[in-house]
């Protein structure tokens, strides 16, 4: 992987679907398929779409705690992403999963 970057952006590129998990409260995970991302900035900031009535908004606005799973099989068996997740202020945005490095 000469370009890690390059590589990962690659990889969520061309994703037709990803897989979200959120907290319950009672803390066990909660994963759910979605929709490939809407859009991305770099690869520390990824959007993607939910209705914000859903109960996946509803856990991420409890505890903001993510993970974020999407592959290629041409490429490597997988992509982890554990970080916080942020609801965008405007709706029209979608959810944002975004690293704080």
């Amino acid at each position: 992987m000469r370009d890690a970057e390059k590589t990962i952006g690659n990889i969520i590129d061309k994703q037709k679907i990803c897989h979200l998990s959120s907290v319950d409260g009672d803390g066990f995970p909660n994963t759910k398929a979605m929709l490939k991302p809407r859009k991305r900035d770099g690869i520390k900031h990824i959007y993607l779409s939910t209705n914000t009535s859903s109960m996946r908004v509803a856990q991420f606005r409890e505890n903001p705690k993510a993970h974020l799973f999407t592959w290629h099989s041409s490429e490597i068996p997988g992509l982890q992403a554990l970080t916080r997740l942020y609801l965008s202020p405007r709706a029209s945005q979608g959810l944002l999963i975004a690293s704080r490095s």
